[in-house]
């Protein structure tokens, strides 16, 4: 089912039956990733980073306090361990991002200075739409496996890169505009909230320039204070 020139020899001791499982499975993971990689991979960099945490805590806290010390320092370090490589993964994705800006940059327009300023702002950009460029990453990656699977499973290569980039395109598409993580509905939610009047519970309208909360339905020359909010000074 599978070319040798694309296993390169390592599936030439399976059946066609492990083959074809092992390709869908594979095609399986690829779809997730593509249709809701961002959804999965906090979780997933936070147990491979408690995985790894686990382990040197079990080292650190045996070595200082024999069994009991690894016992503790196993959970200890798998907390810590999955928070700090989720930061550290994110750091290094909107890093990576930062660089293949500044490389495309600086091969066509040739000034450093360009590939500079073009890096910076995507690094900053990358940091603060972190979810987004993820969901975009994990919908490129997820492509690829797709498209590979289906090479497995003996399709067309053309046909095969064909889907594999509609998969791409879908997938960045969808990520970023209909799958929201806990942390975007977070921000769209408190973005949405519009304080109400305490007279009649409408909607207040805000007056910039005098950075008042203005009811109009109560009286137009009174300036309200919103519900559940400290008074605004004068």
């Amino acid at each position: 089912m599978a070319e040798d020139w694309f296993t390169g020899g390592l599936t030439s001791g399976l059946t066609p039956e492990m083959l074809l499982f092992l390709y869908l499975i594979g095609l399986i993971i690829g779809l997730i990733l593509v249709f809701g990689g961002k959804l999965v991979w906090r979780p997933l960099m936070s147990v491979v980073g408690g995985f790894a945490g686990s382990i040197f805590g079990f080292i650190i806290g045996y070595t200082l306090g024999g069994a009991i010390g690894g016992l503790i320092g196993a959970p200890v370090g798998a907390i810590i361990g999955g928070m700090i490589f989720v930061a550290i993964a994110e750091f290094a994705v909107a890093l990576m991002s930062a660089l293949l800006a500044f490389v495309l940059t600086l091969m066509v327009s040739g000034f450093l200075i360009l590939g500079l300023i073009a890096g910076a702002a995507v690094f900053v950009l990358s940091s603060i739409y972190i979810d987004r460029v993820i969901g975009i990453l994990m919908a490129v990656g997820g492509g690829l496996i797709s498209g590979a699977c289906l090479v497995g499973l003996g399709l067309n290569l053309f046909l095969c890169a064909i889907t594999a980039l509609a998969l791409m395109i879908a997938g960045s598409v969808i990520q970023t505009v209909l799958v929201k993580t806990a942390r975007e509905k977070a921000i769209e939610e408190r973005r949405s909230q519009v304080p109400t009047c305490m007279e009649c519970g409408k909607p207040l309208y805000h007056d910039q320039a005098r950075n008042r909360w203005f009811c109009p339905d109560c009286t137009p020359s009174l300036m309200c204070q919103p519900r559940d909010r400290p008074p605004v000074s004068p």
